[in-house]
């Protein structure tokens, strides 16, 4: 059987910072319990925090602005040839990295300052999480 976040959402208000927070021990039945305690292990697992700040690191900066100049390679042997428009350019992967490095502090301050409280997170994503419920 496999849940989605809409069902471990069944009556949370998400608008609200409060509302948003679940609490296990309202919960209406203690399957719906496990159910969340499942979901937030998988997300608290310092192994998993580690495997995503490591990818996320290794994607930023080695896969991302190698594919963009890569794709921009493509695109001038494709202008070249066929006579279109060249519409990506070997600077492009430059630029990424450039703009990844520079708004990384004003990110961090953001979302530290979420953390502690000081400005509140909305219109959370969680309409397209699976849930594992056996295996993984």
């Amino acid at each position: 059987m496999t849940f989605t976040a809409d069902d471990l959402a069944d009556g949370v208000d998400f608008n609200t910072p409060c509302g948003s927070q679940p609490s296990i021990a309202s919960s209406s039945s203690p399957e719906r319990a496990n159910r969340w305690m499942r979901y937030i292990s998988m997300f608290s697992s310092p192994n998993t925090r580690f495997n995503n700040a490591f990818s996320n690191l290794a994607n930023i900066t080695i896969v991302a602005p190698l594919e963009k100049s890569l794709t921009s390679t493509l695109d001038f042997l494709r202008s070249m040839f066929r006579g279109k428009q060249q519409i990506l350019f070997a600077s492009d992967g430059q630029a990424f990295r450039h703009g990844y490095w520079s708004n990384l502090g004003s990110a961090a301050h953001n979302f530290a300052d979420t953390l502690c409280g000081q400005t509140e997170t909305n219109n959370l994503d969680t309409r397209s999480i699976l849930l594992a419920t056996e295996g993984a």
